[in-house]
């Protein structure tokens, strides 16, 4: 007997959830955090936008991303907007010392460190971070001496970076709502 899924049977993934989602419950709370709120149709279009600046950052299929943020919007949107780039999330614990980040780091081969301003002293003291390329610091506060916040960090701007460019970026756009959703 041939098993023939129903015509319309799709399977439900985490990425097809938050398509879907955005589709039935577009302008339904999806995230609170504090005082920011994001609807459904926010949260795709946010996971959409990170997904393709990762990409046009050079992410492969396959890259690891590394997240060291506390439980926040930023860290949700990221568990749809690696996958959704193609990439492998590798979300730090927040409690971790300065080596075992600098262990994960290398050892997952992270090319990317995305890491909330509040953590970036923790995050700096890891020394060795492998193959990480890039350190982006989310959050409202600049890096230490703001000397990374065009882009063009040489390693030593942030501190403890060695070889890796540091970013500085704000907390999640608001005005990615106005972007289509494209899973």
């Amino acid at each position: 007997m041939i098993d023939v899924p129903a015509p319309n049977f799709q399977p439900l993934s985490p990425l097809r959830f938050l398509e879907r989602s955005a589709e039935v419950f577009g302008d339904q709370p999806a995230i609170v955090c504090g005082r920011r709120r994001f609807s459904y149709r926010e949260f795709a279009a946010e996971a959409t936008r990170i997904a393709n600046a990762l990409r046009a950052s050079g992410l492969e299929p396959g890259d690891r991303v590394a997240y060291l943020c506390p439980n926040i919007a930023e860290l949700l949107i990221a568990h749809f907007a690696v996958p959704l780039a193609g990439g492998v999330l590798v979300a730090l614990n927040t409690r971790l010392s300065s080596s075992e980040i600098g262990y994960i780091c290398a050892h997952s081969g992270a090319r990317w460190l995305i890491v909330d301003a509040e953590l970036l002293s923790t995050a700096a003291g890891a020394g060795g971070l492998g193959d990480v390329a890039e350190v982006i610091v989310v959050g409202d506060t600049p890096p230490a001496g703001g000397e990374a916040a065009n882009g063009a960090g040489d390693g030593a701007a942030g501190g403890g970076f060695a070889g890796a460019a540091v970013t500085e970026s704000r907390r999640c756009a608001r005005e990615a709502s106005a972007l289509p959703a494209s899973f």
